[in-house]
C-alpha cells in the first residue's frame, strides 16, 4: 500500500493513538497480603494463588494495569477503608464488613475455620481448651465466632494475636502454644506437616470475596459478571486455578516474560493500526449505502444485542399469551436442564411435567395470586428435572406486560435463573449449624449429669454414715438396728 504525505500523517496520528491508549489504561490499585493458596508471593517476585489468578484474567479483558499494594491483613484493611487502595482480594463477607466495604456479590470461594493442634495433643473438644495457650490471626473473620462459642461454654483459653497463618504454625511447631485457629484451605496445605494435627472442631461456614472502599461498585460490578462466566466455564482459569492451587490436579505454571508480553502488545498495536488504516480508506471508498440497507442493519443489530444480551445473562426467557394460550421460552432454559432446544416443545404441559410435585402447587398459587392482582411481580422458587434425573433449583420471575382493552391479562412474560448452587450452599451451612446446636447440647448434657451425679452421691454419703454411727451406738438386741439395716440396703 503507497501512502501519500496527508495519508502518511493520518498513519502516524493513529499509531500515536494506540501507543497513548495503552499508556492511559486504568490502573487499580489492589492490596494483597500473605494468604496462600488465595493470594501470596511467588520465587519469581510477582504474586499468585486463586484470587490473582482471575483478576489478572479479569483485568486483561477490561484493560487494567494492576498494582499490588503489599501489605498484612490489618494493613490493607485499614488502606482499603480510607480508599487508598482500589481493590482488595480474598477478603471474607460479613454483614459487619458491609458497613464498611463494598463487596462483589460472586464469591471468589467458601472456607472455614480449623482448630490444629501438636500431635499427641488431648484436645478433642471445645471444653479442652480451658486454660490452655491458643494463637488466632488478629482480625480474622473466624475469630469472632470463636470467642462466641468459648463465652456460651465459659471456656477461657489464652488467646495470643498473631499477623499471620505462618506464624500460628510455627509457634505451634515451637510448642509457644498448644492451639491455633486457621482457615481451611491454608490448613489443607499443611497436612503433610508431621509436626501439628488438626482436630474435629470446625467453625462458621464463610464467603472470600473481592472487596472496594465503600460506595465503589464500578469495578466490583464488573467482576461480578466476568466471575459468574468464569465460574460456569469448566475449561476457564477459575477452575484451572482452582485445580492448580487447592485441589492440586494441577501444579503447572505457564506465565510470558514481560518483555515478551510488551513485544505482543506493540507489535499488535502496530498491526492494528495499520488494520485501521487500510479500513478506514475502505470505508472512505465505499461510504454510501441505501437508506433501507441501513435501517435493515439497524434492525439486525438491534436483535442480535437483545440475543447476546438474553445469553449473557444466562436466563431462560418465557413468553405466556393469554389470548392465544401459547406458551413459548428460548434455547437456554433448556439448556440449563441438559436438554437440547429441540427435545422438548414449548408447552404447558411440558412445563407442568418439569416441575416437581411437590412444588407445583406452590407455583400455581403463586401465579396465580399475581393474576389477581395481589402481588405486584410474580417470584417462586422450585425444583425442575433435569435430563439426568437429577433436580435443578429455578428461581422464576415475571409479571404481566400486556392488559386487553378491559383489562384482562394478555402477555405474561418472565425469566428463569439457575440458583442451584445457592441452595446448596444453603443446605450445607444448615447442616453444619444443626450438626453444631447438636454437639454444644451433648456436652451441656454431660455436664449436667455429672453435676447430679455429683450432688446425690453427697446425699447418699450422709445418709450412710449417719446410719453407721446409729448402729455403733445402740445395742444390737435394739429393734431398731433391723430397720437401719434396711437403709443401708
Amino acid at each position: 500500500m503507497v501512502l501519500n504525505r496527508k495519508n502518511s500523517s493520518l498513519f502516524l496520528i493513529l499509531l500515536f493513538c494506540c501507543f497513548a491508549t495503552v499508556a492511559s489504561a486504568q490502573i487499580v490499585r489492589v492490596g494483597v497480603y500473605e494468604n496462600r493458596p488465595l493470594v501470596f508471593k511467588g520465587n519469581d517476585g510477582s504474586y499468585q494463588g486463586l484470587s490473582i489468578d482471575v483478576l489478572n484474567e479479569i483485568a486483561q479483558r477490561e484493560g487494567w494495569r494492576l498494582k499490588f499494594v503489599s501489605g498484612t491483613r490489618s494493613e490493607c484493611l485499614q488502606r482499603l477503608g480510607s480508599a487508598k487502595i482500589d481493590l482488595q482480594v480474598a477478603i471474607v463477607w460479613s454483614e459487619e464488613r458491609e458497613k464498611s466495604f463494598s463487596f462483589s456479590r460472586a464469591p471468589l470461594f467458601t472456607d472455614w475455620g480449623a482448630i490444629f493442634v501438636q500431635p499427641g495433643s488431648e484436645i478433642k473438644s471445645v471444653i479442652d481448651l480451658q486454660g490452655c495457650k491458643v494463637a488466632v490471626l488478629r482480625g480474622d473473620i473466624h475469630l469472632r465466632a470463636f470467642v462466641d462459642l468459648l463465652e456460651q461454654f465459659k471456656i477461657e483459653p489464652q488467646l495470643f494475636e498473631v499477623e499471620s497463618y505462618g506464624k500460628i504454625f510455627r509457634m505451634l511447631e515451637n510448642g509457644e502454644v498448644e492451639a491455633g485457629l486457621v482457615n481451611r484451605i491454608y490448613g489443607r496445605l499443611n497436612d503433610g506437616n508431621d509436626k501439628v494435627r488438626r482436630t474435629s472442631l470446625t467453625l462458621d461456614l464463610i464467603e472470600v470475596r473481592y472487596a472496594a472502599p465503600l460506595g465503589s461498585t464500578v469495578l466490583l460490578a464488573k467482576i461480578d459478571r466476568h466471575l459468574t462466566r468464569l465460574k460456569k466455564g469448566h475449561s476457564s482459569i477459575y477452575h484451572q486455578s482452582i485445580g492448580r492451587w487447592i485441589d492440586g490436579s494441577d501444579r503447572s505454571e505457564l506465565r510470558l516474560p514481560v518483555w515478551l508480553i510488551w513485544f505482543l502488545v506493540i507489535g499488535g498495536s502496530f498491526i492494528f493500526a495499520l488494520l485501521l488504516a487500510n479500513a478506514l480508506l475502505k470505508i472512505k471508498v465505499a461510504a454510501r449505502t441505501s437508506e433501507l440497507q441501513q435501517m435493515n442493519e439497524a434492525l439486525t443489530e438491534s436483535r442480535e444485542r437483545f440475543a447476546l444480551a438474553i445469553e449473557g445473562s444466562d436466563l431462560g426467557l418465557w413468553d405466556w399469551n393469554f389470548i392465544t394460550n401459547k406458551l413459548v421460552w428460548n434455547d437456554y432454559l433448556l439448556v440449563m436442564l441438559g436438554y437440547e432446544p429441540t427435545e422438548l416443545e414449548p408447552s404447558h404441559k411440558n412445563w407442568q411435567k418439569l416441575i416437581h410435585p411437590d412444588d407445583f402447587s406452590m407455583v400455581v398459587r403463586s401465579v396465580k395470586e399475581h393474576l389477581d392482582g395481589e402481588s405486584p411481580i410474580y417470584e417462586a422458587e422450585y425444583r425442575m428435572k433435569s435430563k439426568d434425573g437429577s433436580w435443578r433449583w429455578i428461581f422464576d420471575r415475571g409479571r404481566i406486560l400486556l392488559y386487553t382493552e378491559d383489562g384482562r391479562p394478555k402477555r405474561f412474560v418472565g425469566t428463569n435463573l439457575d440458583i442451584t448452587e445457592r441452595k446448596i450452599a444453603e443446605e450445607k451451612r444448615r447442616q453444619f449449624e444443626a450438626k453444631m446446636l447438636h454437639t454444644q447440647k451433648l456436652e451441656s448434657l454431660g455436664i449436667l449429669a455429672g453435676g447430679i451425679a455429683h450432688d446425690f452421691n453427697n446425699i447418699l454419703t450422709t445418709i450412710l454414715g449417719n446410719a453407721d454411727l446409729a448402729l455403733r451406738e445402740m445395742s444390737s438386741l435394739s429393734p431398731a438396728v433391723t430397720r437401719i439395716d434396711a437403709i443401708n440396703k
